[in-house]
């Protein structure tokens, strides 16, 4: 009964910490990102970002899985993804000694304002918020549970054993740590499990700092295996931050008995201690020599494997199109599965233009005719496809939602071709040139695609969903790309007139780049026009609104 108990109370911890996670994220997401985004090329910047953002999410790993992705988007480098991961990890030790206090009692009005206020609130913030502030109650109830469980392991001979066994056998104590931090996603439930045992005298203060170095070993372990099939410069700040902290852990370990503890530190904060002094030294390591850390790590990684694969087809099921005079609805689905590839095609064409616009690069231009060639196959695959379901006997319903694959794919094929002919296009002419946006000018470009990107979730999900309300709010971001566009160029050709030189060389490439991405977005916000007008919705146009003045 008491391991259940304890399973119990360590769920309670896991499911908390994943409210606060998920919470912050709905909450803050965008901000997180834009942080990340502002701190690239600075060494201090995202390092606190990092931190910041992890003592949000409470969650070291969670917010090195988010710096990876970023990186593995482009949107930052190796180096400032690194930076944020050395940043998060010491941001978790933080979290951990303020979790540690014996505040449990404010949990149940934490719980209420949380539960509460997530049910009453409207906006995605707020609940997000709510959200946030239930789970860290949920924590601080888990903690008090673990303890309340833990005193009574020691009244049991069966929990001695286990707690002699620790303390003979520190290395397996370590590998408990990291095993129980792979099983619960997080080095800060465990640390404070750690915490908690100690304190109820379940298990003494050598065997508590065992299992926190473990559990430092697979925070770090964790993002690495999520992305071990990665690019390299997606893999080498993870990489670099399990090598950090296994070497910082091996040097405590063999260190720990020549470390005088200073009398004032309880017992309890030791543990703490250690897992602050060792995301410490992480940190000062990692902020020094981060990229020569970096140098050796892909110089030691096996080189990326160079893919020389096509994409084709691969949910169009021939079985599914036979049978689709009877059903078609499966046949509908492989489809739009099928068109749903396309969507992440022409995206990361959209995101490698950007990142090639500002650093250039011949690679990201080869790769983007490759990925154009991908698209064209995949929508002829697709047009026969659904051809062949439209040769079939179909209600309305289901002929319109066929219609809408080819409407969808349609515009994915086109995106393609803006981004290989035009968007590239301007690559190789600003490499010819051999000159640089303005920083402003470059700033309100990137501000651009990151609009288009978001409006290119927004249609994917509108298309998967056929929700009238994500339709109505693709169809709102037409004009506020509109007027980005408008205040874009104002403040284009008001630097013009100030005669900043750059821009002087740059304005028609600027002006091009602009237009190009508004006619990816508008081929995005078409695809919001089907569900209006299948739920009863005209949306109003610029023609139809000149035609009712007139």
């Amino acid at each position: 009964m008491i391991v259940v108990e304890i399973a119990g109370a360590v769920a309670l911890l896991i499911w908390g910490l994943r409210m606060v996670r998920n919470g912050v994220t709905s909450a803050y997401g965008p901000v997180i990102k834009r942080l990340a985004k502002e701190s690239e090329g600075k060494r201090i910047a995202p390092f606190l970002a990092g931190m910041i953002a992890a003592m949000a999410l409470q969650s070291g790993t969670a917010t090195a899985l988010i710096a990876a992705s970023f990186c593995a988007k482009r949107v930052i480098t190796a180096f400032t993804a690194f930076l944020i991961v050395i940043g998060a990890d010491l941001g978790t030790a933080l979290v951990a000694v303020i979790a540690s206090q014996k505040i449990a009692a404010i949990s149940p009005a934490m719980i209420a304002i949380g539960i509460f206020g997530f049910l009453k609130s409207d906006s995605s913030k707020a609940r997000g918020l709510f959200r946030a502030i239930g789970g860290v109650g949920l924590v601080l109830l888990a903690l008090s549970l673990v303890t309340v469980a833990a005193a009574r392991v020691t009244g049991s001979a069966q929990g001695w054993t286990v707690i002699q066994l620790l303390l003979e056998a520190p290395l397996l104590a370590i590998l408990a740590g990291l095993v129980l931090t792979y099983l619960a996603h997080s080095s800060l439930a465990i640390v404070l499990l750690s915490v908690s045992l100690l304190s109820s005298g379940a298990i003494g203060v050598a065997a508590s700092v065992y299992i926190v170095l473990g559990a430092n070993i697979g925070s770090a372990l964790l993002p690495y295996l999520s992305h071990l099939t990665s690019e390299n410069e997606v893999k080498a700040p993870l990489v670099a931050n399990l090598a950090l902290r296994v070497l910082s852990a091996l040097v405590l370990f063999f260190t720990w008995e020549l470390i005088t503890v200073p009398p004032e530190l309880s017992t309890v904060g030791i543990p703490l201690a250690v897992h602050v002094l060792l995301n410490g030294m992480v940190a000062l390591i990692g902020l020094v020599l981060a990229r020569i850390v970096l140098v050796w790590v892909k110089f030691l990684l096996p080189p990326d494997q160079i893919e020389t694969d096509d994409v084709y087809p691969r949910y169009l099921d021939e079985s599914a199109l036979a049978a689709s005079a009877s059903a078609p609805v499966k046949a509908l689905a492989c489809a739009k599965r099928e068109a749903l590839v396309m969507a992440e095609i022409a995206q990361e064409m959209v995101e490698r233009s950007s990142e090639a616009l500002v650093e250039g690069g011949d690679a990201q231009r080869h790769k983007v005719a490759k990925l154009d060639d991908d698209l064209d196959r995949l929508f002829d695959a697709i047009k026969l496809y659904v051809a062949g379901i439209l040769r079939r006997e179909l209600d309305e319903d289901e002929t319109r939602r066929a219609m809408d694959v080819l409407t969808f794919t349609a515009n994915m094929e086109h995106i393609g071709d803006i981004v290989d002919g035009n968007l590239m296009g301007h690559v190789g002419r600003k490499k010819k040139s051999d000159t640089d946006f303005s920083p402003q000018g470059q700033e309100e470009i990137l501000r651009f695609f990151d609009a288009v990107l978001e409006n290119f979730q927004l249609a994917v999900n509108t298309f998967l969903t056929d929700d009238r309300d994500l339709a109505r709010q693709l169809h709102q971001a037409k004009a506020n790309v509109r007027k980005l566009e408008q205040k874009s160029i104002a403040t284009h050709m008001e630097r013009l007139g100030s005669g900043v030189s750059r821009s002087v060389r740059t304005s028609s490439l600027h002006i091009d780049v602009i237009r190009d991405l508004k006619r990816i977005n508008s081929h995005l916000t078409a695809i919001a026009y089907p569900v209006l007008l299948a739920s009863g919705e005209v949306p109003k146009t610029k023609w139809k609104r000149r035609a009712s003045r007139d």
